[in-house]
């Protein structure tokens, strides 16, 4: 195999040294032009050591064929399924010990077949292997840069390391975040690592919470994809507007990009404690994940709704597999052109994944009474046009 300079390094959400960072406002107007309408299911079989509650998936092509990777964490192990049969098409399993040992798999970029970035929990070993499993390059992500928190802690299909030109996008924080400060907020606090797979080189992008999370206590929910044109797309829980950066030339727009569901998103009281601060988990409405249709050149952008932290009904607490949520359609310009309303409960809202198909929601929700442990089930999702 030959290493093309883009196989070495990597490399999170950070713009290049010297570069300026600008930020427009372009505001956009709100209408509504299309909708996601649910059109058929797909089912993949899973052993019993595979479960059905994924939240980290990437899709990838082989051969013009698509197929559907996850993290099986129980198993130490990467599984790529046929989305074209629904089978199990490669499964390669990491020792957990010894000179070769792997613990604690927590994500993987897919390259090629040859090429497959493995990132584990803390992004304590970050690896090169390929679709046999053989170990062809280990790079050490410690010590890279100082400091550096948070590096690898919650890998989700929002959240993934995402491969561009040669580099690698991890998020990370530069700041360390305690209970009661608000200074994690800061434009100090550098959100995503971004690594030269060529020479192995690590610097934080200037990428930071937006000006609405100054000063403020606030869930730091973080979604990005890889949008069009070199350009890494944020969603930041607290804030409508989408951000922008252009990882060519450095600068940075900001997109409103309001739900119809969402009036007005409050912070964290300062001395609200731990529960109060799951209440607040619970009942607030927010911007979730984000993610790019390159073959509709459409964005997606889940939003999570509001929800009463008790149940009126029953009288019990709500959990999070309680709250409805909705999708919003953004076109390449990332202007409102619709949302849609998810109605089925048996969905959810951090598991799901962009094919040629179209977008693919799980069916994994907790409370889906047809819930099955040996599927993973989807509901494949059509962009249509209203007339």
């Amino acid at each position: 195999m030959k290493f093309a300079p883009i196989l070495f390094g990597l490399t999170l959400i950070a713009c290049s040294c010297g570069q300026k960072n600008k930020t427009e406002n372009v505001k956009k107007e709100d209408t509504t032009k299309y909708s996601l309408v649910a059109d058929r299911t797909l089912d993949l079989g899973i052993d019993e050591g595979t479960s059905v509650h994924n939240y980290f998936y990437d899709v990838f092509t082989i051969r013009d064929q698509e197929f559907l990777g996850l993290v099986n964490k129980g198993k130490n192990s990467l599984q790529f399924y046929s989305i074209t049969n629904g089978k199990l098409f490669r499964e390669i399993k990491l020792e957990k010990k010894g000179p070769d040992g792997f613990p604690g798999l927590n994500a993987f970029t897919f390259l090629s077949p040859d090429s497959i970035f493995i990132v584990s929990l803390y992004a304590d070993n970050l690896w090169l292997i390929d679709i046999e499993g053989k170990v062809k390059k280990k790079l050490n992500p410690l010590n890279q840069l100082q400091p550096l928190h948070n590096l690898g802690t919650g890998f989700y299909t929002g959240s993934k390391p995402l491969y561009s030109n040669g580099k690698l996008y991890i998020p990370a924080c530069s700041e360390l975040r305690t209970t009661s400060s608000t200074s994690f907020f800061d434009p100090d606090n550098k959100l995503e690592v971004e690594i030269d797979l060529k020479d192995e080189r690590w610097k934080f992008m200037d990428v930071s919470y937006p000006p609405v999370y100054r000063g403020h206590r606030w869930k730091g929910d973080i979604s990005r994809d890889l949008g069009k044109n070199g350009t890494l797309v944020y969603s930041f829980a607290a804030d409508p507007d989408v951000k922008k950066y252009n990882l060519v030339n450095g600068v940075a727009t900001s997109h409103r990009s309001k739900s119809i569901y969402i009036k007005e998103i409050k912070p964290l009281n300062s001395s609200d404690g731990e529960d109060a601060s799951f209440k607040y988990a619970i009942e607030t409405p927010k911007y979730s994940n984000i993610a790019y249709d390159k073959y509709n050149d459409v964005y997606y952008r889940f939003i999570k709704h509001q929800l009463p932290a008790i149940n009126s009904a029953t009288g019990e607490p709500n959990t999070f597999d309680d709250a409805a949520f909705s999708i919003m359609i953004l076109d390449s310009s990332l202007n409102k052109i619709g949302e849609t309303k998810v109605e089925d409960s048996k969905h959810h809202i951090n598991s799901y994944f962009v094919s040629k198909d179209g977008l693919y929601i799980s069916n994994t929700n907790l409370k889906n009474p047809d819930l099955k442990t040996d599927t993973l089930s989807f509901t494949l999702f059509k962009l249509r046009e209203i007339k």
